[in-house]
């Protein structure tokens, strides 16, 4: 049997009430060479009833179950089995605006660029609204675009709003960290590490269910799972090792994710897990250093700050200079319109400040 193009992997678990909408908009794809594997990671509800279901009726569902291991294990094992030259990956509790395919397809296949990625519209379902969605998910540039540090700022890590090149996954092994949260950032910055360019498609081709009781809700709620940030660099970092990838560029946006993950774990976790975490951080950036910290482009003054008290394995520095930012953020600012001159003039002078 001919290989399919793409490759769509849906880890599913506990999503009975979803599934079935989400396969529909796989199978009604307007691009139809694909295969859509369905990965039952164990789940206690009628979800694999309603995969069967469907793999009766659609030659291109391949149906996967394993014990239940979590997310990464399931995309993972989805990895394993399939067959097409790009990747996508489907959340079973979201859906794909039935274009997707195609259009992302077209963007990676005719830039020859080594991803594709798309905007994401969030539908809030007994949620509140997360302030700073809208802009995280934004698509920022439009077109083919060299990856570099801002690619990595400002495109949101996850997994199911791309294509993805499966030589690129096979050449350099590139896996989601079993029995970690946050894996989309894990997989997505390996992934960037070794890619050159990046195909941006600003329209909302991927729908976001944001759930209470989601897998994504856990992170982003005060809990020690939050540690989860931190540890995902260790993965990172090993894999860079593994790679030979220790070059400026790498060092400075592998700095850069250091400050961005602890300032996760601060805003997300309980400080029971503040000092393990500096620890962490502390081992990952010994062979880094104090010079190269200073010297890095790109981070202000006041992270590098960070960055040496996290490299001294000092918690009480790194939490007083972060917590300063913080402050500055949510008490002056709301003062100044957004927009408005005066605002952007303060938010320039105090970044020069403290970062």
């Amino acid at each position: 049997m001919k290989a399919p193009i793409i490759s769509i992997i849906v880890p599913v678990y506990n999503t009975e009430k979803y599934i079935a909408r989400c396969l529909e908009n796989l199978i009604n794809q307007t691009f139809r060479d694909i295969e859509i594997i369905c990965v039952n990671d164990g789940s206690p509800d009628n979800a694999l009833a309603i995969c069967e279901d469907y793999a009766k009726q659609d030659d291109r569902i391949v149906l996967l179950s394993q014990t239940n291991q979590g997310l990464s294990a399931a995309r993972n094992t989805g990895l394993l089995h399939a067959q097409g030259k790009y990747i996508q990956f489907c959340d079973s509790d979201d859906y794909f605006d039935l274009s997707m395919c195609e259009k992302l397809h077209a963007a990676i296949s005719l830039s020859n660029a080594d991803l594709a990625v798309s905007g994401t519209r969030i539908i809030y379902e007994q949620s509140h609204i997360v302030p700073g969605d809208d802009e995280y998910y934004r698509i920022k540039s439009k077109g083919l675009t060299t990856i570099n540090e801002a690619v990595f700022k400002n495109t949101n890590v996850h997994a199911w709003n791309k294509i993805f090149r499966k030589s690129i996954i096979d050449a350099y092994n590139i896996k989601f960290p079993v029995g970690l949260y946050y894996e989309d950032a894990c997989f997505f910055s390996k992934y960037l590490f070794v890619s050159k360019t990046i195909y941006c498609v600003p329209e909302c081709l991927y729908t976001y269910i944001r759930r209470e009781n989601s897998i994504m809700g856990e992170t982003f709620r005060k809990t020690p799972k939050a540690i989860d940030h931190i540890k995902i660099l260790e993965d990172i970092k090993n894999f860079l090792a593994k790679n030979n990838l220790n070059g400026s560029y790498e060092t400075n946006v592998f700095l850069w994710l250091v400050i961005a993950y602890m300032r996760s774990v601060v805003r997300y976790g309980v400080e029971s897990i503040y000092d393990p975490a500096v620890k962490i951080a502390s081992d990952l950036l010994i062979d880094i250093s104090t010079d190269s910290i200073k010297k890095c482009p790109n981070i202000f003054r006041n992270d590098k700050s960070k960055l040496i008290a996290l490299k001294n394995n000092d918690t009480k520095l790194f939490l007083q200079l972060e917590t300063t930012k913080s402050v500055l953020k949510k008490i002056v600012l709301p003062f100044f319109p957004q927009g408005s001159k005066r605002r952007a003039f303060l938010k320039k002078a105090y970044e020069k400040v403290i970062g």
